[in-house]
């Protein structure tokens, strides 16, 4: 009587098949792993935007509740547009109003000041310029003024702002939106910032 021995191995078929098989749940995995590190990236940015947003506002209405005549005599506002805006504020308390410009160029909002020099003091020196805070999307995806500005007939509730071009000497309160967003390739909606800020020093029936 013959006995018969067979010996179990592993076909090339199958090799093949447990390689595919591999090769797929690595990819499976890669993509999910690159996905969450894209949402992980996205929602940090996402964070520092809003974050430098909030901080921007912050700083913007103290400075707007504060506006002063310049040192030479003219008003607290001077350009006053849809995506720049001057005015003159006293910032460091010693007695003497700096001029500071807000303006929006290439997504970005930047931040000018300029101190007042000689004797008589005058503006004619170099401005000093920061970035706020970028990837400010008011121009391009949701054409939205950065600022908008009210006259003394604002009651709180509703009203129209003035129309461009706006005479300075008119506002007494400005209204601020931001539409931000990191990354205009991905389903977040952009995020959305507004303020409105009175000028103290300036009111009259407000």
């Amino acid at each position: 009587m013959r006995n018969y021995i067979y010996q179990k191995g592993v076909t090339l078929v199958e090799m093949l098949v447990v390689v595919a098989i591999i090769g797929l749940l690595a990819g499976v995995v890669s993509a999910f792993q690159t996905d969450i590190f894209s949402f992980q990236r996205l929602f940090s940015n996402n964070l520092d935007l809003q974050r430098d947003g909030l901080f921007f506002l912050k700083k913007f209405t103290s400075e707007i509740r504060s506006v002063v005549p310049s040192e030479t005599g003219t008003y607290a506002f001077g350009t006053v547009g849809t995506s720049t805006l001057l005015f003159y504020v006293d910032e460091d308390h010693d007695g003497v109003s700096e001029r500071i410009r807000y303006y929006l160029e290439d997504e970005v909002l930047y931040r000018a000041k300029l101190v007042p020099t000689g004797s008589p003091l005058s503006y004619t020196g170099t401005e000093t310029v920061t970035e706020v805070i970028s990837h400010v999307k008011n121009a391009t995806s949701t054409p939205t003024p950065i600022f908008t500005y009210y006259d003394q007939a604002y009651t709180g509730i509703g009203g129209t702002p003035l129309a461009q071009p706006v005479t300075a000497s008119d506002v007494r309160l400005v209204k601020v939106t931001l539409f931000l967003d990191a990354d205009t390739s991905d389903a977040q909606p952009e995020i959305t910032l507004t303020t409105h800020v009175m000028a103290r020093n300036l009111k009259d029936n407000l």
